[in-house]
């Protein structure tokens, strides 16, 4: 799958514990709009329903999609990790 290229792109610093927290923070989020977006169905209007879905939509697609972009970025440290580790397994002890 190739991804969109990016309008507006802009470089995030956060540490390793921080961007993991806020990865699992918005994990919970989106599963509380797909909550969310079952119980709209008590609304009493078929305007607020559909009203209520699409903004529920927005909301789910937007944080999947910040969501899938930290998984990306957790997996990279990962990789950078293991090859870090692999060239300093080869390398000889520093006296």
């Amino acid at each position: 799958m190739s991804a969109k290229p990016l309008t507006n792109p802009v470089t995030l610093t956060l540490d390793l514990v921080d961007l993991h927290w806020l990865h699992n923070f918005l994990k919970d989020e989106c599963l509380s709009v797909e909550i969310d977006h079952e119980e709209v169905a008590s609304l009493h209007t078929d305007v607020a329903i559909r009203a209520a879905k699409v903004a529920l939509n927005h909301e789910h697609e937007r944080m999947s999609k910040v969501i899938d972009a930290l998984d990306v970025a957790i997996a990279a440290d990962d990789a950078r990790d293991a090859i870090a580790k692999t060239i300093a397994a080869t390398m000889p002890p520093v006296a």
